[in-house]
């Protein structure tokens, strides 16, 4: 495995951990700043004896229900205090899992790296966010955990927000969503809901609070003014805990997933109300949109597939300051994609891996561009900050360069403990990491539900007798994606499965780089040949420069009347050789680059997928 933050390995990326700890918990003891290990919304636990207790559908939208923003699946704990029609209010729990629903944000330089993740609205190969209200964008599925959220039912509507009308009014957090310049590091919302118990959908609004730090997530407190304020919130009923569904049901459910029902939006194993409860069943993922992350019979499921990973080493926070400006506490993220491979004969697993590591002490790639570095934030690399690099006046997205093969993590399915563990050793060839050699230990439900993965340093050379010592141990989240070895997140028309083996003419590529294969036609068909591409870099020579259209930087479907898919910058330096190491376009299209460089790369045979 390649560790990026690009040209660094997992061993750099660790090595301001001990660094950033000792700050963790320096601010951890001034009384003006909240610990970085508020996780945890409290309280954990409240009974479920309420008849509001149950799965909803929710969708927020423009107030016509004409256009849709956010769409959720959510549980509901009901704890009744009293009794359900006295003036004490009633405690709730919710979890939930939320979907952008957001088209993009309009010009791509504005678009920040990993939005076309999180609203699907890049890719051609994926359905993407429509603003259609309706069923949410994955895939790609979350890796994330759900949300937790925490609030009362007033059975009298005397709390002003109320206005008199029986409402529900629910706090929930949602970690690690962004940088303190965007959303994050987390955002919250307050919902209220209208006649809960009467309305089916019930009607309600929600406040969103953007920047809020980890100690505002633990109390379910958020601070400052709304950034978005009385969005039109509605809740369908799917089934409630006594499974006596009344009214009509959310429009888009069942889903069109095979085996999909009105209690089971995915058509896996496990019902939505098992999937979104912590405590369920050992068969059950946690994202009832995900049909790989539940399985009944360990002797009968295939892991194989695409899989995207996030590693949380150390968690971001801010101040008290609603907008973070009073101070930054960046944390360490490391993000994978992954092609993993079961043997269902002997349960042997094979893994290549691609990762960027965001860590503000660590450049993200120092040959290619230098002085650029991650932000702590999550939404940062993959592929990284945008940066000023051509005197063409272009800037660029921060991608890296593979000068080593990519590393093989082999391991086992324990079908008795439903568990994945997978291994091997990164090397550090240049002995520029300071941190050396490292053993690298994932370790994980296989229905990708959190987990954690081991790092120990300063291995033998060669990882020889490894591991050794004591690790690194952070957390880990991962999720099985759609369309298996075909899988073409970065659209450059090599998938997944291809760009990390080692051959020269489709592998040792970078799976978060849509430009590292030169394959421009519109839309891209996955093989570079004379009529399409090389005569088209041709046709579109403009070695003066040209203006801007939409760049194809994050894998977007191109403007064909522009330029940016027909051009590439310099080759990125690397041990391997090649012409494939490449970032996005330059500004200019000239022979040496873009002309030879397309040449280079022909292959009219074009990157099928695996088998």
């Amino acid at each position: 495995m390649r560790l990026r933050n690009p040209s660094v390995r997992l061993s750099i990326g660790l090595a301001a951990v001990f660094a950033l700890a000792l700050v963790v918990v320096a601010i951890g003891m001034n009384s003006d700043s909240p610990p970085a290990s508020a996780d945890t919304t409290t309280p954990t636990k409240i009974l479920n004896n309420g008849s509001l207790g149950g799965v909803n559908d929710i969708l927020v939208h423009d107030g016509t229900k004409t256009a849709g923003l956010f769409y959720c699946i959510g549980k509901t704990d009901h704890q009744v205090n009293g009794t359900e029609t006295d003036t004490t209010p009633d405690e709730i729990k919710t979890s939930l899992q939320c979907n952008i629903d957001i088209p993009g944000l309009g010009e791509t330089d504005q678009t920040p790296p990993g939005w076309c993740d999180l609203a699907n609205a890049c890719n051609p190969n994926e359905p993407g966010a429509d603003l259609i209200p309706g069923s949410p964008p994955p895939p790609p599925y979350t890796v994330m955990a759900p949300s937790k959220g925490y609030g009362y039912y007033y059975h009298d509507g005397v709390p002003a927000v109320c206005g008199g009308t029986p409402c529900t009014v629910v706090t929930s957090c949602f970690q690690d969503v962004g940088g303190p310049t965007t959303l994050g590091p987390n955002m919250m919302w307050t919902v209220v809901l209208f006649d809960p118990l009467t309305a089916n959908p019930s009607e309600g609004v929600v406040d969103i609070f953007y920047n809020q730090n980890n100690a505002s997530c633990k109390a379910g407190t958020p601070k400052g003014p709304t950034n978005l304020s009385d969005l039109a919130l509605n809740s369908w009923l799917v089934y409630d805990k006594s499974l006596t569904l009344t009214g009509e049901k959310a429009p888009w459910r069942p889903s069109s997933n095979p085996g999909a029902t009105d209690l089971n939006f995915d058509g896996d194993a496990c019902d939505d109300l098992d999937e979104l409860d912590k405590n369920s069943n050992e068969k059950c993922g946690d994202d009832p949109q995900n049909p790989t992350d539940s399985f009944p019979d360990p002797n009968t499921v295939d892991l194989s597939g695409s899989y995207d990973i996030t590693t949380r080493l150390a968690r971001a926070d801010c101040s008290d300051a609603q907008d973070c400006a009073g101070s930054v506490l960046p944390g360490i993220y490391i993000y994978c994609r992954a092609d993993l491979q079961h043997d269902t004969d002997t349960n042997d697993l094979t893994m290549r891996v691609y990762c960027y590591a965001d860590n503000p002490a660590i450049e993200v790639n120092s040959q290619a561009y230098p002085g650029a570095f991650g932000d702590g934030f999550s939404g940062g690399p993959p592929p990284g900050p945008r940066v000023a690099a051509y005197a063409s006046g272009f800037s660029n997205w921060v991608y890296g360069d593979v000068d080593i093969t990519h590393t093989v993590l082999t391991g086992t399915f324990n079908k008795s403990l439903n568990n994945i563990q997978v291994a091997g050793c990164i090397l550090d060839p240049d002995g520029t990491t300071g941190t050396g050699d490292v053993w690298f230990d994932f370790n994980a439900s296989a229905h990708q539900l959190p987990g954690t993965v081991s790092v120990y340093l300063f291995q033998s050379a060669d990882c020889a007798g490894s591991p050794s010592g004591s690790p690194v141990v952070a957390e880990l989240a991962f999720a099985k994606q759609a369309q298996g070895r075909a899988r073409d997140a970065d659209n450059d028309g090599v998938p997944r499965s291809r760009e990390l083996q080692d051959n020269d003419a489709c592998g040792r590529r970078d799976p978060y780089n849509g430009n590292d294969y030169y394959d421009v036609s519109v839309p891209r068909d996955g093989v570079i040949d004379l009529s399409n591409d090389i005569l088209g870099v041709i046709q579109h020579y403009e070695p003066g420069g040209y203006v801007s259209g939409d760049p194809d930087v994050l894998g977007g479907i191109p403007d064909p009347t522009t330029f940016d898919n027909f051009d590439r910058p310099p080759t990125m330096t690397n041990a391997l050789g090649g012409t494939w190491n490449r970032g996005s376009p330059d500004g200019v299209i000239d022979l040496s680059n873009d002309i030879l460089g397309v040449i280079l790369q022909y292959n009219p045979g074009g990157c099928p997928p695996l088998p």
